[in-house]
C-alpha cells in the first residue's frame, strides 16, 4: 500500500499522541490493577502470618492446659496416697475426671505405672502406639511433663506429667482432648474456617474440621507457596459464584506425619471489589483519554488553520501582490504568543518591507529617467550633484572608454575615479560573462537610434555581485565634439535580494536547500505537462521520531539534512528533489 502524497501535520501529531496516551492509559490501569492485587497479596500473606502464630499460641495454650491438669492430678496422687500408684489409687481420680470432662473437655485420662503399665484409664482410651510409648518414656527417663498433637483416625492434644515420690518417678498421668476448642477459637479469632489435615500416601487427608463443605472443595484447591515465605502456602479456588481464599499453615515442626492446617474464608466480596476497581480505572482513563483527545484535535485544527494562512500568503509576495499579501496575512493579536504568532508578524513585517523596497525601487527608477533628462540639458548643475548621488554616474565614449565617475561608482568598486578614467567601462562595471554580450548590444543600439538603452546587469565589486539597473544615453550630440554616453546605474541588490528570498521561502525548505511541498509539487505539475511520464519515489524515515526525543532537535536536524546531501549526490541525478515535511522526502526521475 502506497503511503498518501500528503498527510497534515496535525494528523502526523495526533496519530502518535493518541496511540501514546492510549498505551500510557492501559499500562497505568494494569498497574493500578497489578498493585492493588500485590496488597490483597501481601494482606492475605500478612493474614497467613497471623493465623499460624495463632495457631502455633493456641497449641501451645492447649498443651500447657492438660500440662497443668496432669501435674496438678499427680501431685494429688502423691498427697492423697502413699504407696507407688496402683488401681486404688486410680480409682481416686474417678471425681475429678467427670469435673474435668465436663468443665474442661478433656477427652481421656490414664495413669501409668512406672513399667508403662496402664493402671486406670477414664473416657476413651484408644491403645497407646508407637509415639505414645515413646513419650512415656522420655518422661519416666527425664522427670519432665511432655504434651503434643497426636494424630490417628483423629487428633488428640495429650499432655504427660510425671508422679514423682520420694525423687524418683512412680508414674505417668497422661491427659487427652480433642480440638474442638481450637477450631472454635481460631474461627472466632480469625474468621476463618479450619480444618486439620495429615498427608498420607502424598494424599491429603483431612481428619478434623469445622464445616463439612471443606472436605469435598479442598481437592480443587492447587496451593502455591509464598515467594516471600516458602512455608506458607495459599490458594484460590471459585464455587458456585463464591471466591474462597486458603492458607496452608504449618505452627508444628516437619517431620512425617506431622499434622497441619489448612484455614479458609470467603473473599468473594474482596474479588468483586477488585474488579470492580479494575473496571472503574479503566473507564475513568478512557474517559479521560477522549476528552484529552478532543481537546488536542481542537488545538491542532487551530493551530493549522493559522499555519497554512501564513503558507499561503507566502507566494503572494514572491509574485508581487503586496496588497494581497498583506490583506491575506493580517492577523489577531494573540496573547501570550507563540511561534506561530512570531512568524506571523515576521510574515507581514516581510510584506511590508517588500511593498516598501518596491515602491523605492519604482520612485528610483522614476527619479533616475527624470535625473538623465535633466542631466541633458543642465551639465553644470549635474556634475554638482554626481557625488552626492546613490547611483552610478559615469560617461563613456562610443569606444566604451570610461571618462567620468561619480564617487558612488568609486564607493562600489573600490577604485578612484583617477584609476577608472581610460578603463574599459564593460571591463569594469559589467561582469566578464555579460560584459561582451553588452558591448555589441550598447555600441550598436546608439549608431541607429538615439534613444536610451536600459538593461540589467551585474557589476562585480569586492564585496561581490551587484545587480544593476542601467539607463544608457548620448549626450552632446549638438556640439562639434564627439558624442558620449551618459550611463547611469542604480543598485536594486537588495530589492532583488528580498525578492528572491520571497521567492526561495515559497518554494524552498530552509533546513535541506530542497524543494518544498508546494515547490515540488509545481514543478512536477510543469516537468509532467513536458514529459508526460516518469517515476515518483516517496521516502520516509523510520524511528526518526525516537532521535528527535532521545538526542534533541539538532540532531534530528543534522539528520534531515544529511539525507538532503545524499539525496543530492545520487547517480543518476533526480530531475526533481523535494522535502515534503517532517522526514518525508521525494524524488522525481
Amino acid at each position: 500500500m502506497r503511503s498518501p502524497a500528503f498527510l497534515s501535520l496535525k494528523w502526523k501529531l495526533l496519530l502518535p499522541l493518541t496511540l501514546a496516551m492510549a498505551i500510557g492509559t492501559m499500562a497505568l490501569t494494569w498497574i493500578n490493577d497489578a498493585n492493588l492485587r500485590r496488597e490483597v497479596q501481601q494482606t492475605r500473606l500478612d493474614s497467613a502470618t497471623r493465623n499460624e502464630a495463632l495457631l502455633r499460641f493456641l497449641i501451645q495454650q492447649n498443651e500447657r492446659q492438660l500440662v497443668d491438669a496432669g501435674s496438678a492430678l499427680a501431685d494429688f496422687l502423691v498427697a492423697s496416697h502413699g504407696g507407688p500408684p496402683d488401681l486404688n489409687a486410680g480409682f481416686a481420680l474417678q471425681p475429678y475426671w467427670d469435673q474435668l470432662s465436663l468443665n474442661q473437655g478433656f477427652e481421656s485420662l490414664r495413669l501409668y505405672d512406672a513399667g508403662q503399665r496402664l493402671l486406670t484409664g477414664f473416657g476413651s482410651t484408644p491403645a497407646p502406639d508407637a509415639l505414645i510409648a515413646s513419650r512415656l518414656r522420655e518422661v519416666l527417663s527425664n522427670e519432665h511433663p511432655a504434651s503434643g498433637l497426636y494424630c490417628a483416625e483423629s487428633c488428640l492434644f495429650y499432655g504427660m506429667a510425671p508422679v514423682l515420690r520420694q525423687g524418683r518417678t512412680a508414674g505417668v498421668v497422661v491427659i487427652s482432648m480433642d480440638l474442638s476448642s481450637l477450631l472454635s477459637t481460631f474461627g472466632q479469632s480469625s474468621g476463618h474456617d479450619l480444618a486439620v489435615a495429615v498427608d498420607r500416601q502424598q494424599k491429603t487427608t483431612l481428619i478434623a474440621a469445622t464445616t463439612p463443605d471443606i472436605r469435598t472443595m479442598v481437592d480443587k484447591a492447587d496451593f502455591v507457596p509464598y515467594p516471600q515465605q516458602p512455608q506458607l502456602e495459599s490458594a484460590l479456588t471459585h464455587s458456585k459464584g463464591k471466591a474462597y481464599v486458603w492458607q496452608k499453615l504449618k505452627p508444628l515442626a516437619s517431620t512425617p506425619d506431622t499434622p497441619y492446617f489448612i484455614a479458609r474464608k470467603d473473599v468473594t466480596d474482596a474479588e468483586r471489589a477488585i474488579r470492580q476497581s479494575f473496571l472503574t480505572n479503566l473507564v475513568t482513563g478512557l474517559t479521560v483519554f477522549i476528552l484529552a483527545e478532543g481537546v488536542l484535535l481542537v488545538s491542532l485544527a487551530w493551530l493549522m488553520r493559522r499555519m497554512n494562512r501564513v503558507s499561503t500568503g507566502l507566494p503572494l509576495l514572491g509574485d508581487g501582490r503586496w496588497r494581497d499579501a498583506r490583506q491575506h496575512l493580517q492577523f489577531r493579536d494573540i496573547i501570550p504568543g507563540d511561534e506561530l504568532s512570531t512568524l506571523e508578524k515576521a510574515a507581514l513585517t516581510l510584506a511590508s518591507q517588500l511593498e516598501s523596497l518596491d515602491a523605492a525601487a519604482l520612485n528610483q527608477q522614476n527619479d533616475l529617467a527624470k535625473l538623465v533628462d535633466t542631466l541633458s540639458h543642465e551639465r553644470d548643475f549635474i556634475s554638482g550633484l554626481l557625488d552626492t548621488a546613490q547611483a552610478l554616474i559615469l560617461t563613456q565614449d562610443r569606444h566604451g572608454v570610461i571618462r567620468m565617475a561619480n564617487h558612488y561608482v568609486e564607493t562600489l568598486t573600490g577604485l578612484t575615479e583617477q584609476q577608472l578614467i581610460g578603463q574599459d567601462y564593460f571591463k569594469q562595471m559589467i561582469a566578464p560573462q555579460e560584459s561582451r554580450d553588452w558591448r555589441s548590444r550598447l555600441l550598436v543600439h546608439f549608431l541607429n537610434d538615439p534613444a536610451p538603452l536600459r538593461f540589467e546587469a551585474l557589476l562585480a565589486t569586492p564585496d561581490g555581485l551587484r545587480n544593476i539597473t542601467w539607463v544608457h544615453s548620448l549626450i552632446g550630440q549638438k556640439g562639434d565634439s564627439e558624442p558620449l554616453i551618459l550611463s547611469v546605474g542604480l543598485d536594486l541588490t537588495e530589492l532583488k535580494s528580498a525578492q528572491a528570498r520571497a521567492s526561495y521561502l515559497s518554494d524552498y525548505d530552509t533546513l535541506t536547500g530542497l524543494y518544498n511541498r508546494q515547490g515540488f509539487q509545481r514543478r512536477l505539475a510543469h516537468a509532467l505537462t513536458e514529459l508526460k511520464s516518469g517515476a515518483l519515489l516517496l521516502i520516509d524515515l523510520d524511528d526518526f521520531k525516537a532521535i528527535n526525543d532521545l538526542a534533541g532537535h539538532s540532531a534530528g536536524d543534522a539528520v534531515i539534512q544529511n539525507m538532503a546531501e545524499r539525496l543530492r549526490e545520487l547517480q543518476p541525478a533526480p530531475k526533481l528533489a523535494a522535502r515534503l515535511g517532517g522526514d518525508e522526502f521525494a524524488l522525481y526521475f
